[in-house]
């Protein structure tokens, strides 16, 4: 098939969808690429001549949705499922990251389609032009080798994420003799500028950052974008959580630890949470105990086994088809339990049930036009139960949205033009 894939958001959540590119090309498919993201020219870099992708697009008016046989949307702002006809796109809901990561959520989607193999590692290209300076000008902007890359801070939004004893890790990993650079954005700068103590290197270009990741032995930071680029270019270290999710938002790496707060009666994984578990809670020397066993050996992420390119076709999708309607706890297909699962009522189901539908859409796809007619129309029903759920649950806007993508999918709703504008 040919598919395009939406990433959105920031740093952190358009990296973690890369392992799901190389999952789909894996499998056969053509995939383009479309950056939903106010950060998007900086990210591109990262991906353009990916031998794997064909277009990146960075602006909804630079593609059409009919050039495409569906859309896949992973964990984020989901724009493509309104772009395309219901049941057309494949998307990572909230419940798909309650019990892994993005990572693993994202390619999850590869797997509803018949994909077997491991989680890639994420994908990052670095390119840093400081190395074509000469010798003598070269060390001022580039990273002495094999050093110990912190990164401090954390979203300017989210400042709870920031752990307060860098400055006195930073020394003690000094101590060892070792190389320590600080690195982040402007806004990742503390008051004080305990980060000039060392070597500072803020507000890098990205494939910058990414090519000094690559001639650097470890990564220590908070929950943070650059935690996840350290995990693409397969750079060991440790990454510390405290109000934020340490599973959902876990690195896709074999060889970076984490290390989490914890919490107390009442306290919730969240930065928006009414009581989100302190950072401060991890001690000094608990991290240090992390670090030093760090810096002792560090071993870089080892490239998966991943299998061959396949050679996709209708045939070999409707045969995983086959099998997951087998695997079934009931006889009955993919599409009836789908529909059996809706009936509890609860929007969660729903919204799964949903995504069932697009995986079997995707799976029997065909070129017939009275088919793929069905396919709409069964999906827009599914929309139209969820706004009925979502109604019941009094959530006017996510009622609001199913509504509308009902009627793009040809369900006709008495009266549904008043209720929009109300």
């Amino acid at each position: 098939m040919k598919l395009l894939v939406e990433f959105s958001q920031g740093l952190g959540n358009c990296i973690q969808g890369t392992p799901l590119l190389r999952a789909l090309w894996l499998m056969g498919h053509e995939v383009d690429l479309y950056v939903n993201s106010t950060m998007a020219d900086k990210l591109t870099p990262f991906w353009n001549d990916w031998e794997i992708l064909g277009r990146i697009f960075t602006r909804r008016d630079q593609f059409n949705t009919a050039d495409y046989d569906f859309g896949v949307s992973t964990y984020g702002r989901g724009q493509l499922v309104g772009m395309f006809a219901p049941g057309q796109c494949l998307k990572v809901e909230k419940q798909h990251v309650r019990h892994q990561s993005v990572s693993e959520a994202n390619v999850e989607l590869a797997r509803w389609l018949g994909y077997a193999g491991a989680t890639p590692r994420g994908y990052v290209k670095g390119n840093d032009p400081n190395l074509d300076l000469p010798p003598e000008q070269r060390h001022k902007r580039t990273a002495p080798e094999k050093a110990v890359i912190v990164h401090a801070g954390c979203d300017k939004n989210s400042t709870i994420k920031r752990w307060p004893h860098w400055p006195e890790l930073c020394r003690r990993i000094a101590d060892t003799g070792r190389d320590v650079i600080v690195v982040g954005t402007h806004d990742d700068r503390s008051e004080e500028n305990w980060e000039d103590e060392f070597i500072s290197r803020f507000h890098m270009e990205l494939p910058e950052l990414a090519a000094m990741f690559d001639v650097s032995s470890v990564y220590f930071g908070n929950d943070s974008g650059v935690g996840h680029l350290a995990a693409a270019v397969g750079l060991p270290g440790l990454m510390l959580y405290g109000p934020s999710d340490p599973i959902k938002n876990a690195p896709n790496s074999r060889v970076i630890r984490t290390l989490v707060a914890p919490a107390q009666d009442g306290e919730g994984r969240g930065v928006n949470h009414d009581r989100p578990v302190p950072i401060n809670r991890l001690s000094l020397d608990a991290v240090w105990s992390e670090v030093e066993k760090l810096l002792e050996d560090p071993q870089r992420d080892p490239e998966r086994e991943l299998p061959e390119r396949a050679k996709d076709s209708v045939e070999q999708r409707r045969e995983h088809y086959a099998a997951v309607t087998k695997a079934q706890s009931e006889p009955e297909d993919v599409e009836t339990s789908a529909d059996s699962i809706s009936k509890t009522g609860r929007a969660n189901a729903l919204e799964e049930a949903f995504s069932r539908i697009c995986m079997v859409n995707a799976l029997l796809h065909t070129d017939d036009p009275a088919t793929i007619r069905r396919h709409i129309n069964r999906a827009a029903r599914k929309h139209l139960e969820l706004s009925r759920a979502y109604r019941k649950a009094d959530d006017k806007r996510k009622a609001k949205l199913h509504a509308k993508e009902a009627m793009r999918g040809g369900v006709v709703l008495p009266g549904i033009w008043r209720w929009l504008q109300a």
